[in-house]
This record gives C-alpha cells, structure tokens and sequence, in this order.
C-alpha cells in the first residue's frame, strides 16, 4: 500500500512536504502526535549539544524516525543533510556536517517521551535560511526555507489539497 501524507505546519521552519510511504505494520501518527514528537526530538538534538544553523546529516534512518528527526533539526533551527547511496563521502567531508543521526544514536519513539513535548526555540530561522542540502552523485543541490516552501505550495496547489483534507 502506498499512503500520502502531508504535513503543513503554521511555522516556516516546518511548512514542509514529505510523502511517506507507509505499510501495515508501521504506526501511524496523527499530526499532534507527529508534533509532539518532533518537539520531544529538538529537545534530545538540544541535550545532544547541536547549535542553531548546524548541519546535520541524516543516515538510513527509517520510517518514522527520519521524519521525525528531519522536522526536529528545522524546528530547531539547524540544516537537514541527505545523501543517496551514490553520493561519496568526499561530498559530505565538503559539507562538514556538525552532528550525524544514524540507527546507531537515534533515539526511539519510546526514548523519546522521556523529553518534554514543549520545545522553545532560541532560533527561528527566516525563509531565506539554509534549510536541506541533498547530495546526490557528484552534486549538492542547497534549498533554503523558502524553496522547499514554494515547492510545497506548488505540490498542493497542483494536487487540490484543501485545509481540511484527509488523506487514507
């Protein structure tokens, strides 16, 4: 089964899309817990030591915690890195990320209710912020806030995605 789900949140650093593709034994989260998780997940990145407009690197991580992880750093105010399988670590070394997330050290949904759910940010990053970089072959491709929002609002535009869609 291919299921599409959108997150739209009211704040730019996490007004951003993702299609996940999900199968029957994996969980399901509502937006408020998928928010609430996320607030739980900045403040491990916090206690981890990650500084605001950091870069972290997100590594085979899987549903739902590279989601998860991924709205975490935004919400926090630091930069998501992606990489295919393609991509060398030459291009990373180029990158220099300041923190990795892997299955090694990436907290559960579990470990993760030991964190608060409320998370206040001691920076909010504006729309012209570095906000993804994905390395794919030889090519870094850097998108700011505002380019994956402009990319969001076209995708629901373009899909006739109303406020109050449900999606099954």
């Amino acid at each position: 089964h291919l299921f599409i789900f959108f997150f739209f949140f009211n704040d730019t650093a996490t007004t951003e899309i993702f299609t996940l593709s999900l199968h029957d034994a994996l969980p399901i989260l509502t937006n408020k817990d998928f928010l609430r998780l996320v607030h739980q997940g900045a403040n491990w990145l916090r206690e981890n030591g990650l500084q605001p407009k950091e870069r972290v690197f997100i590594h085979d991580l899987e549903y739902p915690m590279a989601e998860i992880i991924a709205f975490s750093i935004w919400a926090y105010g630091a930069t998501v890195i992606l990489a295919s399988s393609t991509s060398g670590e030459k291009d990373l070394n180029g990158i220099k990320p300041s923190f990795v997330v892997n299955a090694i050290n990436c907290p559960s949904i579990e470990s993760l209710t030991n964190y608060s759910t409320e998370f206040m940010p001691t920076f909010r990053p504006a729309l012209l912020h570095e906000a993804l970089i994905y390395c794919v072959a030889d090519k870094i491709i850097q998108l700011s806030h505002y380019n994956l929002l402009v990319n969001t609002n076209g995708l629901q535009k373009y899909l006739g995605l109303n406020r109050d869609d449900t999606f099954l």
